[in-house]
């Protein structure tokens, strides 16, 4: 069967508008309905469905192993209240068994990085020239290397250090704090430097600490890294004088391949999303509707939009499954008009793919189904389609051609698609969140109006 036609035909179809029925645009030699089988190849299609779209919240989500801690407080009142707590554990940036002879404390300190570089900048959610005030307290329960969910918290107690975490509207990228710590840590290190001779010994003796926010902070701050200088001093008799050297010796997070464990403690009853109630498997979902519209979008919160497609299946009886698809594309144009509050939206976002209503395929080794770049296939989980913003044109762009294909010849099943991000790992069994952001994202799907996501297909029907 010849799958091209002879001569060069294009199709238009346009999906938007939840509750926009099927409805077909009158082209050359094409009637007011799409045909069964069609013979007029030259034809151009212009075809309007309609798309489902829900808001979905998963209350439990994991948030470990993020290489930059969130800490601070801070009211979105469209998304909620946030109270965010970092724990962290340190490793060693070298291995001693004694620090030497005559050894005296000088001091120890922290030195807190808020941002690194261009790429690495320092991450703040609410107004830029917020503070956060923090507690930071010795743990004293371990931090296993397991997988944890937003609501976990670790025992601590003992106060070492308190400060003031704040970005500078006039900031550089890198951006450093300096905080003393309590001498008594310091002795307690000098005391049993043989601690020292291993990583496992050394997190035995200090197994790491929580940086507790201020309830009364109004942003939340992100840390890259942490690192805890202890610094001394050896005196050495000679003739009667004492000669003085001084040491640093740094300790810091992240840990020997081991990040952070971030506590994110949600509360949502004064919000636009106080209707979303999750059951005792911590879920819930609410058509946008309930939203008038709206979508919402924020991965590290556990909130997600899901797209669903259902007149393809009316479109593929219609055309009796003999359409080829040159091109799809799903657009998102995200309402930015809170950017200048310092709410910033997701720098990438991530699609998975559905079982049925609320749970995500699973690959062979038991890793999320993210819908893959256009090139490796549908049945391939080791290249996710990754969609950055694009700010010259302000919107998002997810090309579907490949899985479009797949849903009308009937390979996949049409369960739609849960839009968000890979910041939370929410899905994954392994892995390390680059940046741990909670970065959120707005768009509208009204029935009766102009819709911000949209879904554009080519396409090609043949006989």
């Amino acid at each position: 069967m010849n799958w091209w036609p002879s001569k060069k035909s294009v199709s238009f179809l346009i999906i938007a508008a939840l509750y926009s029925f099927i409805a077909c645009k009158k082209g050359d030699e094409v009637s007011s309905q799409i045909q069964p089988k069609v013979e007029a190849l030259s034809a151009l299609y212009e075809d309007t469905f309609r798309l489902k779209t829900t808001v979905v919240y998963y209350d439990s989500f994991q948030t470990n192993n993020s290489v930059r801690l969130l800490v601070g407080v801070h009211n979105d009142p469209k998304f909620g209240k946030v109270t965010a707590t970092g724990f962290s554990r340190f490793g060693l940036r070298g291995l001693f068994t004694s620090f030497g002879p005559n050894t005296v404390l000088d001091s120890v300190y922290f030195e807190i990085t808020l941002g690194i570089n261009a790429q690495q900048p320092p991450y703040f959610y609410g107004k830029r020239d917020d503070s956060v005030k923090v507690k930071i307290y010795r743990l004293t329960e371990e931090i296993p290397n397991e997988t944890f969910y937003a609501k976990r918290a670790f025992a601590f107690n003992d106060l070492l250090s308190e400060t003031t975490l704040k970005v500078p509207v006039d900031s550089v990228n890198d951006e450093r704090i300096y905080v003393g710590i309590n001498r008594i840590l310091g002795e307690e290190f000098l005391q049993n430097q043989g601690n020292f001779g291993s990583v496992a010994s050394f997190q035995d003796m200090f197994k790491g600490i929580a940086i507790v926010p201020d309830a009364n902070s109004t942003a939340i701050i992100g840390v890259y890294n942490i690192r805890m200088f202890i610094v001394f001093h050896n005196y050495f008799g000679i003739n009667n004088l004492y000669v003085k050297d001084s040491t640093d010796l740094p300790v810091s997070f992240p840990s020997n391949g081991q990040a952070g464990q971030n506590q994110f403690i949600i509360d949502r009853s004064s919000s636009e999303l106080a209707s979303l109630s999750p059951d005792s498997q911590n879920f819930d979902s609410l058509s946008t509707e309930v939203f008038m519209g709206k979508c919402y979008i924020q991965p590290n919160t556990g909130i997600f939009t899901k797209v669903e497609f259902p007149s393809l299946e009316l479109f593929k009886q219609r055309v009796d499954g003999k359409i080829l698809i040159n091109k799809a594309e799903l657009v998102i144009i995200p309402d930015t008009s809170d950017k200048a509050n310092g709410y910033n939206i997701p720098f990438n976002l991530y699609a998975y793919e559905l079982n049925n209503a609320r749970t995500i395929k699973k690959s062979s080794t038991g890793a999320s189904k993210f819908l893959q770049n256009e090139l490796s296939g549908i049945y391939a989980n080791n290249n996710p389609l990754i969609i950055t913003y694009n700010r010259t044109n302000g919107n998002y762009i997810f090309t579907l051609t490949t899985y479009l294909q797949a849903l009308l010849d009937g390979n996949i099943e049409n369960n739609g698609l849960l839009i968000g991000g890979y910041n939370n790992l929410l899905f994954a069994s392994s892995g390390t969140i680059p940046y741990g952001t909670i970065d959120r994202l707005n768009f509208y799907n009204q029935p009766g109006q102009s819709a911000n996501i949209k879904l554009r297909v080519f396409y090609t029907p043949y006989k």
